[in-house]
């Protein structure tokens, strides 16, 4: 695996550069990959012997197998388990230098699924972007606004680093440092964000793409509440989730056209009001 020279009598400097190639590549990981544990549990074990480890020929002899359930013994009479051993020692170094490409994956199959609702690749979704809030009233934006939307309008080309600008923006830590809690923080906060953002934007035909999106636009007036808008932007891939939760609704409602509308309207005023 390692590709280095057999010996029969190994010491302790052999061991020592033997172990070294591990700690260089532990070392090297983002911080994400470190902590996460979005990973098989013998990945999390090797990470944490890799860490600890002190005696590098402990650590090969016992720790390894131990962390893919396998002992010496059977490692040395079974060349087949041997060999399985190294090809399962392979795939948890390749997950551990991975996790943090997984991440970016899932935060980009997020903004494509759930916001955009398109399925492009970049930059063609980061113009998407772009065009959404090209009529945006940038003047209008509070100061955790700010930050999103001069990332979302960003020249970067590289597909790695937009997607890590604009997490970073919204929860104010870099991507390649955040925790597990943290990934499920950002999923909802750049919904949120992004839906901050379209009810700030004036409505016009070159910002909106009728084939890829429907788009609503609510006004509720109570003399009480007074008025409520919301702007909604739902990708046409959302459309049969949309369509069920209706049907479900419409079974619940009676046959009162007046006290239906009333009903729908208390619901609209409470959910744009928790906005």
């Amino acid at each position: 695996m390692l590709n280095q020279a057999e010996n029969k009598q190994p010491n302790s400097k052999v061991f020592i550069q033997t172990i070294k190639p591990f700690v260089s590549f532990y070392k090297q990981l983002p911080e994400y990959s470190k902590q996460t544990n979005r990973l098989k549990k013998e990945t999390i074990a090797l990470r944490q012997i890799i860490t600890k480890a002190k005696d590098p020929e402990k650590a090969f002899f016992e720790d390894f197998p131990t962390a893919f359930g396998y002992s010496l013994t059977e490692l040395h009479k079974n060349k087949k388990q041997a060999d399985n051993f190294i090809v399962r020692l392979q795939d948890s170094i390749r997950e551990l230098r991975t996790a943090y490409d997984e991440l970016i994956e899932r935060f980009e199959q997020y903004l494509i699924r759930e916001i955009i609702g398109t399925e492009q690749s970049f930059p063609v979704y980061k113009d998407v972007m772009r065009k959404r809030f090209k009529e945006l009233k940038a003047h209008l934006l509070l100061a955790h606004q700010k930050p999103f939307y001069t990332r979302l309008q960003s020249e970067l080309d590289d597909r790695k680093a937009w997607l890590a600008s604009i997490a970073q923006a919204c929860i104010n830590k870099s991507l390649t440092s955040i925790t597990d809690e943290d990934e499920l923080i950002l999923f909802d906060r750049v919904k949120d964000l992004v839906y901050e953002l379209d009810n700030l934007c004036e409505l016009s035909v070159s910002t909106v793409d009728d084939e890829q999106e429907e788009v609503l636009k609510l006004e509720i007036t109570s003399l009480v509440k007074g008025l409520n808008r919301s702007l909604l932007r739902v990708s046409k891939g959302k459309s049969k989730e949309v369509e069920k939760k209706l049907q479900e609704i419409k079974k619940l409602l009676g046959k009162d056209k007046k006290i239906n509308i009333t009903i729908l309207t208390k619901l609209l005023q409470e959910l744009l009001s928790n906005d």
